[in-house]
């Protein structure tokens, strides 16, 4: 049984916004609460930052665990799962955490094992059900990210109709 906490909001599991803390009218923009994080200490600070999000035709959220809390998804019009290989998730950590954190492999792959995988296994690979479309091989794969492109170009499209056409009603299509 590993020995990390269950719970989101231990050490290494915030969720980088808090749900409670999103005001929902997009047309107004969205106020989001920003999580601070010590790499160097290894901590999570309380909240720091409000920060407001304009109201635009696209916003992107990211963050491994944006899935969560379902406040968040209902805000969400297409939600994307971007899946990479686990050796390419440890090779990026690797480089980053000894590189730029002056960590060392062993303390790495200590924490790896013990904390991130697991909590990876428990907590983001389950939210991939939430989903709307899962992209495998990451951002190599350009055949996918060029379809979500299309797709979002194509709804700014028939937004802008509405816009410019008030009697214009966009009928939906049942094929997605």
């Amino acid at each position: 049984m590993p020995s990390y906490s269950s719970s989101l909001t231990g050490l290494g599991y915030g969720t980088g916004i808090s749900g409670n803390k999103v005001d929902s009218s997009v047309d107004d923009g969205i106020m989001l609460q920003k999580v601070g994080y010590a790499f160097l200490i290894l901590l999570i600070f309380q909240p720091l930052l409000l920060r407001e999000v304009n109201a635009s035709d696209v916003i992107i959220l990211e963050g491994i665990l944006v899935f969560h809390d379902q406040d968040v998804r209902d805000l969400m019009n297409m939600k994307i799962f971007v899946n990479t290989d686990a050796d390419v998730r440890l090779a990026r950590r690797i480089r980053r955490d000894t590189v730029e954190r002056g960590r060392d492999i062993n303390s790495v792959l200590e924490q790896y094992a013990k904390f991130v995988k697991p909590a990876f296994d428990d907590f983001v690979l389950p939210s991939k059900k939430y989903a709307d479309v899962t992209v495998p091989r990451g951002g190599d794969n350009h055949v996918a990210i060029n379809l979500i492109v299309q797709h979002i170009r194509t709804k700014l499209g028939q937004h802008d109709l509405c816009k410019i056409y008030p009697n214009v009603y966009v009928i939906q299509s049942i094929f997605r």
